[in-house]
Order: C-alpha cells, then sequence, then structure tokens
C-alpha cells in the first residue's frame, strides 16, 4: 500500500512526535507498504526536496520555521501551512504521485485541506492520530480562555479536521468522549491507538553519570520537554524531602519554556542531589535511562484529558519503572497499577509525593521482577508494529467495506 504520512514534524526535529512519526514510517516500511511522509521544512531552498531512506520518501516542503514563535504568528502560519503544502506538491515533479491511503499525524488541527485534497485526487482514506485533544488541554492549563473568540475558533478548525478523515485513532477509551460530543461524519469511526516506538539500537550518550555528583546514588530522571502542560514544579518541590539522602538524586534532561526556571529553582535551592542539562540527541536517551533506576512522569494537575505521555513508553522500552504524577482519573495510573511497573499518583501535594518516591525505591529494592515486567509491557502494547499493524488493518477494513457499498 502507498500511503502518503503527513507531519508538521519530523527528525531532524527532535520532538517525541517526529521520532514517532519516524518509528511508524519505518515500521510501516518493514511491512511491505510504501510510505511518503510529507511535512513543513524550513531549511531546505527547494520547494520540494525528496530523500529516500528506508524504502521511505520524505518529501521536505519549504515553508518558514514555526516554533519558538508567538502564539499569533504560529496561527497565521499554521493556518496557511496545507495550502502552501499542496500548492508546492502540485507545481513540483511529485504531483502525479497517486496514494492508497493517507496518515495524518496531529496535535496539528490545521490540515484538513490538505487531507481533503489528497483523498480527493486519490480516492483514498485517511487515518488521523490524536495525540493532544487540541484546544481542550490549552483551555484546561489556562492558556486559552473558555468561550473566547479564540476558543471558538481553534474548535471550529478542529472540528473541520475530524470531518475530514475517516478513521481516528486515540490514545486511550475515555477519549471517546470528546468525539461523541462532536458531530463527526456519519462513516466517521473513533478507536484506541496506543502509542508507540521503535525497539532499542545501539548508541551512546554523552552523559556519564559516573562521573557527577549522582555516582553511586538511585536516579530518578526526566529528560524531554519541560513546559507549562507537564507541571514539573510538583516535582521540584519534593526534591527539597530528600535533601539530605546521599542514595538517591534526580536527573532533568531537556529544554522548554521552563527550563531556565526550573535550573534556577535548582541552583538556589543548594540542591546537590539533582542535576540539569540541556537538551541531548534523542539517541542518547535510552544509553541515558540505562545509568538511571526510575523515570519520571508529570502532566499539569489541571488536565481533564487523558494521554499516555511518550516518556512512558520510552521508559518501558528501557525497562525502567516509572513515578507517574498526573491529573485525576488519567488513564495511564491503572496500565501503571495492573502492570506492577511502578507508582501512580493523581495527588501532587509534598507528603503524598515523598511517600510515593519512598515506595518506589522499596518497590526496586525488594521486586527483581519489575524490570522484566517494564519490557514486556512494551512489547505487548507500545511497540511501532503494533501501531502499524493497528492503522493497517483499520485502514484495509475501510476500503473492504466501501468497496462493498459500490
Amino acid at each position: 500500500m502507498k500511503i502518503a504520512i503527513i507531519t508538521a514534524s519530523y527528525p531532524p526535529m527532535r520532538n517525541s512526535g517526529a521520532i514517532q512519526v519516524q518509528d511508524l514510517a519505518m515500521a510501516l516500511a518493514c511491512a511491505g507498504h510504501k510510505p511518503f511522509v510529507l511535512f513543513p521544512d524550513n531549511v531546505v531552498k527547494e520547494p520540494v526536496v525528496s530523500e529516500e531512506q528506508n524504502n521511505i520518501t520524505n518529501l521536505r516542503i519549504k515553508f518558514p520555521k514555526m516554533r519558538d514563535r508567538n502564539y499569533i504568528i504560529r496561527a497565521v502560519f499554521e493556518l496557511l501551512m496545507p495550502y502552501a503544502m499542496w500548492y508546492r506538491l502540485s507545481a513540483s515533479k511529485f504531483k502525479d504521485n497517486s496514494y492508497d491511503a493517507v496518515i495524518c499525524y496531529s496535535p496539528s488541527i490545521f490540515f484538513a485541506p490538505l487531507i481533503r485534497k489528497l483523498k480527493s485526487k486519490n480516492n483514498a482514506i485517511c487515518y488521523l492520530i490524536v495525540r493532544d485533544l487540541f484546544p481542550k488541554w490549552s483551555v484546561d492549563l489556562g492558556l486559552i480562555k473558555s468561550g473566547s473568540l479564540v476558543h471558538k475558533f481553534l474548535q471550529f478548525i478542529e472540528v473541520k479536521l475530524y470531518r475530514a478523515v475517516d478513521i481516528i485513532g486515540v490514545q486511550t477509551e475515555s477519549n471517546f468522549e470528546h468525539f461523541e460530543r462532536i458531530s463527526l461524519s456519519k462513516n466517521t469511526s473513533v478507536q484506541v491507538l496506543y502509542n508507540w516506538l521503535s525497539k532499542l539500537s545501539k548508541s551512546t550518550c554523552s552523559i556519564n553519570l559516573n562521573e557527577t555528583k549522582l555516582r553511586g546514588r538511585k536516579i530518578f530522571v526526566y529528560a524531554g520537554n519541560m513546559g507549562v502542560a507537564q507541571g514539573l514544579e510538583s516535582i521540584i518541590s519534593v526534591i527539597n524531602e530528600f535533601k539530605n539522602d546521599e542514595m538517591i538524586g534526580f536527573l532533568f534532561v531537556g529544554r522548554g519554556t521552563l527550563f531556565s526556571k526550573i535550573k534556577k529553582q535548582i541552583e538556589e535551592g543548594d540542591l546537590d542531589n539533582t542535576i540539569i542539562y540541556p537538551e541531548i540527541s534523542p539517541e542518547e536517551i535510552p544509553p541515558l535511562y540505562q545509568q538511571c533506576h526510575a523515570g519520571l512522569i508529570c502532566l499539569d494537575k489541571r488536565h481533564t484529558t487523558d494521554n499516555i505521555p511518550g516518556k512512558f513508553l520510552s521508559y518501558m522500552r528501557s525497562a525502567l519503572p516509572v513515578l507517574a504524577v498526573v491529573n485525576p482519573e488519567n488513564d495511564i495510573i491503572k496500565i501503571i497499577e495492573e502492570n506492577r511497573v511502578g507508582v501512580a499518583t493523581d495527588k501532587h501535594d509534598i507528603k503524598e509525593l515523598a511517600r510515593c518516591f519512598r515506595s518506589l525505591i522499596n518497590f526496586i529494592d525488594n521486586d527483581s521482577e519489575i524490570n522484566q515486567r517494564c519490557h514486556a509491557l512494551f512489547e505487548e502494547k507500545f511497540s511501532a508494529n503494533n501501531a502499524a499493524t493497528a492503522i493497517i488493518n483499520a485502514l484495509e477494513k475501510r476500503r473492504r467495506h466501501l468497496n462493498l457499498e459500490i
């Protein structure tokens, strides 16, 4: 099957979405399909640049940089993006490319015009991968005022996207409720599609914890985005409780709007049990985790939607138990508890978090099989091959259904 994959981010970008799309494309290619990844690129000089990599065709489409801009400029750019991508493709030597199916990777909600063009031209079916419910999460965190003109406009764009596709894959069953309130096209279906990662490959890390003040400690690690949505203040606040405990250490690696603030808090708090580093390449993350004992997950308690952070998958892949501090009733709590791969809570107060840290340390010290269970859970539910198989099965089922109707 020839498949167009639409995404707003792709390597060399380092965010989790870019890595997930690459892993999915590789899994599809290994299964005998032909992926074409279509994405905006602010580096290329030509309107469309094609690259072949492991039976994957990457179509880098020239478009201005969108990250690290203010919200208004970014929104304008994202509105224009699908039209610019279609215009450049239509004027290039790739204009006659045909596709059997389209896969769109959200959180960008602005791709509906491009999806409609590709579906119409190719009589194709589209599978939308929804990882975050936007703009809902921005309203939850107070970044957008509920009922404002901005909120209503973004909701309008969101619904346009959902109505342009045939199948929607969400992270958990709890997300179904969101779509029950939306008037979808009558043939649009919603299903659970767990997050995914590819299997580990050999790599090295520039950070050697044996050469730092964390040597010999049980190390809790957080690597990734440090923004408002993560609510890392809860974790930082409890570190002081272990300030004089020479057996426990904390490691933060990443970037984001709160990176400087968190770094300042660590330095001003004179926390000898904590180190913070800037972002490293994704390839360095697995060997970094191999030097640690537990992974940290944190989501702002104001979230009202459920998602399974990509960090949870990377911890499971590396056989690393987790401590998760998340929003109330998040499905990840049930997953962690049922599979006995760590400790989870929706309470963000210091006493509860300190109890959770001690509980996980006891867990690690006395349960010799916890690491094995972590990796087994990854293999069972969160591999890229599982995701690719689920998507292909859904697309083929829909195609058979449409053929019957015809």
